[in-house]
């Protein structure tokens, strides 16, 4: 059986911050990386990696 141990209350007003900077921020990020992250992967699987030793 479980126990509970500790309980938490979201905070509001913390929750309205994350969501304002989720929706203005977070979600524009990928869209305005996106030409980045190809070309990431292009230089990683295209590249010669140092082997472990």
């Amino acid at each position: 059986m479980v126990q509970n141990k500790d309980v938490f209350t979201p905070d509001m007003e913390q929750h309205k911050i994350y969501e304002r900077l989720y929706e203005e921020v977070f979600k524009n990020i990928y869209g305005k990386l996106s030409g980045l992250y190809e070309r990431l992967y292009e230089i990683y699987h295209t590249s010669e990696l140092p082997s472990e030793s």
